[in-house]
């Protein structure tokens, strides 16, 4: 792709951020830098195993190809989750089912992109010193994009009223808040290791 092109298509998604309209904002920000991180991880992965026989990585490679599709997918399905909350509320009905999905969309994200994470773990160590910054950058790509999910499932629990759903949104955010501390931490420290 030309460079023309992809400030064409960058320009495009921020100018959609930018503008008057409730969607897309964060949660689709969110998907779109674990997108990016993951895209990053796939072409650190790729220059680094360039050349050998390495099986462990053609089957991270394949992971994180679907991982990555799955992450673009939310950046549509984030607008779609919010647009409904809006469309019920505009037509004066009861928006609990689309509430309890716009919450429930970026605790799929995150789920998304902690897989991510432990899917590329194993190569972090043999990453050229080269490509460390890019390595970096996609761990924080794809570290934002769990903060920003997580904070806007947070957010939308509230609007989840009182009911099994709400009660399986409040355990699925608990289990995701601990789950990715504990795979951010362990890459976090690698990351450290790596750069002294």
């Amino acid at each position: 792709m030309t460079e023309h092109g992809m400030g064409h298509l960058m320009g495009e998604f921020v100018h959609s951020l930018s503008g008057k309209n409730p969607t897309p904002a964060g949660g689709a920000a969110a998907a779109a830098a674990v997108a990016c991180g993951i895209g990053l991880f796939l072409k650190v992965g790729r220059i680094t195993q360039a050349g050998l026989e390495a099986p462990e990585w053609k089957r991270t490679e394949a992971v994180l190809e679907v991982l990555s599709l799955r992450a673009l997918g939310a950046v549509q399905a984030d607008c779609d989750a919010f647009d409904a909350v809006l469309a019920a509320k505009r037509r004066g009905e009861d928006a609990r089912a689309e509430w309890v999905l716009a919450t429930q969309s970026p605790l799929d994200l995150v789920h998304v992109a902690t897989q991510a994470l432990v899917a590329f773990a194993p190569f972090r160590e043999h990453v050229k010193r080269s490509l460390t910054a890019d390595c970096n950058a996609a761990a924080e790509l794809v570290s934002a994009g769990i903060a920003i999910s997580l904070e806007n499932a947070r957010g939308n629990l509230p609007a989840v009223p009182e009911s099994g759903d709400r009660e399986r949104l409040e355990r699925a955010l608990q289990d995701a808040t601990r789950e990715a501390a504990e795979v951010l931490g362990c890459f976090e420290k690698v990351l450290r290791l790596r750069s002294t």
